[in-house]
């Protein structure tokens, strides 16, 4: 129900053209490993959004609340950190396409998932996730990926990429009564792990 809520309000503000700084952008830690679910809200790039007047805002984890399996929120000016950093890197595309299905219900996309931690970005802070993005190219998708341990949120053994894809959208082309797509999702698809923290967090 919180879950539900959460999305509600993001909504409602961004309907009502009132995001600001803080304010819950309608995605949760257990969102990332939900492979059904996708996120309203931009989440990577290079120009970011403007927000009551702040520039280069994202919906991201906020790591420095000390609350970091909450919810995400728009967080500006730098604050967002994506990697690689050293020593790590990305793939050259995103390696889960937007759509793909790692239970087999849909034709698989992506090939292999497998990834290596040693290597790629886990997303937890000082090993940033990769991020990929179409919006400062004048496109309509943005995503961040991880390397993510399956055994650590008991689902498998190994370890596999994970991507939050989403819109670049800043909220503001929202209608007063237009619906997000991220709570018609929720009603399709509980996620994997209820509860659980995603890899980008502490």
């Amino acid at each position: 129900m919180h879950f539900s809520l959460a999305i509600l309000a993001a909504t409602v503000a961004a309907a009502n053209g009132a995001f600001k700084e803080g304010d819950e952008c309608g995605v949760t830690a257990a969102d990332f490993v939900n492979v059904d679910f996708s996120a309203d809200y931009l989440v990577a790039g290079e120009e970011g959004c403007t927000i009551d007047g702040k520039t280069q805002c994202y919906c991201a984890p906020n790591l420095t609340d000390g609350e970091s399996q909450g919810t995400f929120q728009w967080q500006c000016g730098g604050t967002v950190n994506f990697g690689p950093v050293e020593g790590k890197e990305c793939p050259a595309t995103v390696p889960v396409p937007k759509n793909s299905d790692i239970l087999g219900l849909v034709p698989k996309q992506s090939g292999d998932r497998s990834c290596d931690s040693s290597i790629n970005p886990t997303g937890r802070p000082g090993d940033e996730v990769c991020p990929y993005s179409e919006c400062d190219e004048g496109g309509d998708t943005s995503a961040i990926c991880a390397c993510i341990d399956l055994a650590k949120y008991g689902f498998g053994e190994g370890e596999e990429w994970f991507c939050l894809h989403s819109t670049c959208s800043c909220g503001e082309e929202l209608g007063a009564t237009e619906t997000s797509s991220a709570y018609a999702d929720v009603l399709k698809a509980l996620p994997l792990v209820a509860g659980a923290a995603v890899a980008m967090m502490n």
